[in-house]
């Protein structure tokens, strides 16, 4: 077995918080630093986000997001601000590893309806993903498994 990897359906408090399992954040070994400035997490469209230590990736994403605001066409910037918004949010992490999730957030990732996120760990990196979202891919997770993927 993969020792890095790990996946769990957890369920999404009605305060719209998730707690990491302690399983979780043993394959982590940059989570425990990452607590005190929070999480940036970068949503996809396919129902996921990664998250990732804000002192590292989000320092980076709103330099990022300041370069392209300031080399856009004063008409573009508000489109572009708000696709930012859309792409980027910033996550508190409350001990014990209980991480609040922003609104938007949670309606990305179907938690407000279904009450329930999944948490994936992989090569050290950390993805929620919508419960729907995973259940559907999941024959062609088992099809890579099984080799009969086309």
């Amino acid at each position: 077995m993969i020792e890095g990897a790990w996946t769990e359906a957890v369920a999404v408090s009605s305060k719209e918080r998730v707690t990491l399992p302690a399983a979780v954040r043993a394959r982590l070994s940059w989570f425990g630093k990452a607590t005190d400035e929070g999480l940036l997490a970068t949503l996809d469209p396919q129902g996921r986000s990664e998250l990732s230590a804000w002192t590292t990736s989000g320092s980076r994403a709103v330099g990022d997001v300041a370069q392209r605001l300031e080399a856009a066409a004063p008409d573009d910037r508000d489109d572009l601000a708000i696709a930012a918004m859309d792409r980027y949010m910033r996550l508190a992490v409350e001990p014990p590893a209980r991480l609040a999730l922003p609104f938007g957030l949670a309606v990305h990732l179907d938690a407000v309806e279904g009450g329930v996120v999944r948490i994936v760990v992989s090569s050290s990196r950390l993805w929620l993903w919508s419960e729907r979202q995973w259940q559907a891919r999941r024959m062609d997770r088992i099809d890579l498994l099984t080799g009969s993927a086309n």
